[in-house]
C-alpha cells in the first residue's frame, strides 16, 4: 500500500493503476510512461532523449541533469529472456559509458514482476565493482512500484486519473447506469427508476474471489462496486428487452475466454476486463464507479472468472 495516502480508496486506486500499467506497457509505450513519471517529478531537470537519425539515442532513454543520471528502459513484448537481458544490459551500459562521460548514475529499468535472474544480479554486482564511481542499479516492476509509491499525492494526481471514492459510489444513480449500459451494448434501455432499486446489493462470492487469486486492490473495488450492483441488477433485469443483459454477458464471456486462452494471470485478466468495460476510455470517477458496479454484477453472474 501507499503509506503517504490517507484515503484508503485512493491508495487502492494508485496501487491498481501502477500494476495495470506495468502489465500493459511494452516497448516504446513503457519507455514513454517511465519518462512521463520522471518529467512529472523533476520538470525541466529531466529530459527525454529521443533517437536522432542514424545516431540513435546514445543508449539513453532519459537524462536527469542534477544527478547526471542516465536511464535505460527495457520491456520486450515477449517474455523476458535471461540471455537477451544480459546482452541488453552490457550493450546499454557500455554505450552510455562511451557517450555520457559525465554520467554518475545509471539505472536499467525493466517491467518484469518475476524478479531478476541470479546471473544478471552477479553481472550488476561485477559492474558496480568495475565502475565504482558510478551508482549502478537494475529495477524490476516491484522497484518501480516502490519508487512511485513514495511520491507525494500531488504528483500521483498528475500521473493518474482521479479515483472513485466511497462518496463517488454513493452518488451513482440510474442515469449513470443507463449511460454505461448504452456505452457497453450500444442500446439505451427504457427503464423507469424507483428508489427501492438502490438497496439490493449483490455480494461477490468469497469462495470465487479466493479461487481466482484476485488482488487486494481488485477486491477493494469490487466491494465498493457492490454498493451499487443492486442498481445495475434491477436496471438490467427489468428492461423490456430480455436479451439486453445476455448480449453484454456473451461479449464478456467471449473476451474472458480469449484472455484465459492467452495464458493471462488473474491480475492481467482483471486489468483487461476493466478496460473492456471502458476503464481506459471513461476517466471520470463517476464512470469508474459505474464500471465497477457492472463488473460486480457480471462477476456474480459467473460471466467472467472461474466459479
Amino acid at each position: 500500500m501507499i503509506s503517504n495516502i490517507q484515503n484508503h480508496d485512493w491508495s487502492n486506486w494508485y496501487e491498481r493503476e501502477v500494476k495495470f500499467a506495468l502489465y500493459e506497457k511494452k516497448g516504446n509505450d513503457f519507455e514513454i510512461w517511465i519518462n512521463t513519471i520522471y518529467r512529472t517529478i523533476y520538470s525541466a531537470d529531466f529530459k527525454t532523449v529521443k533517437p536522432y537519425g542514424g545516431e540513435g539515442d546514445d543508449k539513453c532513454d532519459g537524462y536527469l541533469f542534477s544527478d547526471k543520471l542516465v536511464i535505460q528502459c527495457y520491456a520486450p513484448s515477449a517474455t523476458l529472456k535471461q540471455s537477451e537481458l544480459i546482452n541488453k544490459i552490457k550493450d546499454s551500459f557500455s554505450g552510455a559509458l562511451e557517450k555520457w562521460p559525465y554520467m554518475k548514475e545509471w539505472i536499467f529499468i525493466c517491467n518484469d514482476f518475476g524478479g531478476i535472474p541470479a546471473k544478471v544480479i552477479r553481472l550488476i554486482e561485477q559492474m558496480k565493482i568495475d565502475y565504482s564511481k558510478i551508482a549502478i542499479a537494475i529495477w524490476d516492476a516491484n522497484d518501480i512500484k516502490d519508487f512511485i509509491f513514495k511520491l507525494d499525492q500531488n504528483i500521483l494526481d498528475q500521473l493518474f486519473n482521479k479515483p472513485p471514492t466511497s462518496e463517488t459510489f454513493n452518488q451513482l444513480d440510474i442515469q449513470d447506469v443507463r449511460d454505461m449500459g448504452y456505452l457497453i451494448e450500444g442500446f439505451f434501455g427504457d427503464y423507469k427508476y424507483s428508489p427501492k432499486d438502490d438497496i439490493l446489493p449483490i455480494a461477490p462470492s468469497a469462495q470465487k474471489i479466493n479461487k481466482n487469486n484476485l488482488s487486494d486492490e481488485a477486491i477493494g473495488f469490487f466491494k465498493l462496486g457492490q454498493k451499487k450492483s443492486g442498481l445495475v441488477k434491477n436496471y438490467l433485469e427489468n428492461l423490456p428487452d430480455p436479451d439486453f443483459a445476455e448480449n453484454i454477458a456473451t461479449k464478456i464471456r467471449t473476451h474472458y475466454n480469449s484472455l484465459k486462452k492467452d495464458g493471462k494471470n488473474a491480475e492481467q485478466i482483471f486489468a483487461a476486463m476493466h478496460m473492456f468495460f471502458g476503464g481506459k476510455r471513461l476517466n471520470l470517477p463517476i464512470y469508474q464507479a459505474c464500471i465497477y458496479a457492472y463488473m460486480v454484477y457480471f462477476f456474480d453472474r459467473c460471466d467472467f472468472f472461474e466459479d
